[in-house]
């Protein structure tokens, strides 16, 4: 992954960072794309270097967990079901107190 050139400022060059891809990943986006990024920045300790050069020498990667290319535009229909159930919960008086227990029901004292 490198930094767009047109945000660095004149006379510096863009920083780049090497990223892991896998599984569905490989081969999702191409040299050039303009894309988001989450991953696990990554410090690999490679002791035959450190051993030869007597100095902590360490190589940072990113380990991409999910990418999203800018500009792509994904359509979703939705059907009548959906949209009932959409504006179901929409009415639910209810509503927070079912996010909250949804998204974390085995974490003590959220309730």
């Amino acid at each position: 992954i490198q930094e767009s050139p047109g945000t660095v400022e004149p006379g510096k060059m863009p920083r780049s960072k090497d990223v892991v891809l896998t599984g569905d990943q490989v081969d999702s986006v191409r040299p050039g794309d303009e894309l988001q990024l989450t991953g696990i920045y990554r410090c690999l300790y490679d002791a035959a270097t450190n051993a030869r050069t007597c100095f902590p020498v360490y190589k940072t990667e990113i380990m991409a967990i999910h990418l999203h290319r800018k500009g792509d535009v994904k359509l979703i229909e939705l059907t009548e079901d959906k949209v009932q159930q959409i504006n179901d919960l929409r009415r639910d008086p209810n509503l927070r107190e079912r996010i909250i227990c949804s998204m974390a029901p085995s974490i003590y004292g959220m309730k």
